[in-house]
């Protein structure tokens, strides 16, 4: 699989002509078959670049044919991925490569939070901002803010506890975002639903580099540069979710 798909992780189509859309920038590589991971749908668009016409939305699950991707990459919602030259029926466009993941065909879509998911179904569940979050569940038990420099980009952190569940949001000009979660049990239902948790560990199974994933009696943690996945274990179901994204 192209390794530059799993580097941005953690959410295509097929071109039946050549890839001059790319202006240039395109790296050809042997065409391959994707899943958008997007909880929401992933935008097919006319040029590499966020900015660009869209074309359509192709929806969770869809399955597309990637031809190219570009030698840039982007970071979007705190993935750093290059865009992909695809096709999806009979559309041809491009898709940011952060929210597709690779499939064999015929093979089930996607199940489980595994990382490739993440973090967009957490902008689902718990919105990006704090602001976003207080609508949905009310004013926390506590909260508290710090301060963060990355790569020079000043970002303001904060924590918010609610029964069962642990967030904290990161904020500054160009950036918002989830960058962690802690979930038990005893979260509100409507979370613990979306977040898998109560459900078999078997849909575990599915997680993208399986090679790469620690799997233990009561635990299982999956890493990719600076994200962490983790689902703690009891009695063969998930009992609880970690999220962390150091960026």
């Amino acid at each position: 699989m192209n390794k530059a798909i799993l580097a941005g992780l953690v959410l295509i189509s097929a071109c039946t002509g050549g890839t001059d859309q790319a202006t240039g920038e395109t790296k050809k590589a042997a065409a391959w078959e994707g899943a958008v991971i997007a909880h929401t749908g992933l935008v097919l668009r006319e040029k590499p670049a966020s900015s660009s016409a869209k074309v359509t939305l192709l929806p969770y699950g869809s399955r597309i044919r990637v031809l190219s991707n570009s030698r840039t990459t982007n970071r979007i919602d705190g993935i750093s991925a290059p865009w992909l030259y695809c096709t999806s029926g009979t559309r041809s466009g491009w898709v940011f490569g952060g929210f597709v993941r690779p499939v064999q065909p015929g093979q089930d879509a996607p199940a489980g939070l595994a990382l490739d998911r993440v973090p967009a179904i957490l902008h689902t569940v718990f919105g990006k901002t704090v602001r976003s979050a207080n609508a949905r569940f009310g004013q926390p038990l506590s909260a508290r803010q710090s301060f963060a420099t990355v790569s020079g980009m000043s970002i303001i952190q904060h924590e918010l506890v609610w029964p069962g569940m642990t967030l904290g949001f990161s904020e500054a000009p160009d950036l918002e975002t989830v960058h962690a979660a802690t979930i038990s049990a005893s979260a509100p239902e409507a979370v613990r639903k979306q977040l898998d948790i109560g459900k078999p560990a078997s849909i575990l199974s599915n997680l993208l580099n399986p090679a790469a994933t620690s799997i233990r009696s009561n635990l299982v943690s999956r890493s990719l540069e600076r994200m962490q996945v983790q689902y703690t274990l009891s009695n063969g179901v998930i009992s609880g979710f970690v999220y962390h994204n150091a960026f």
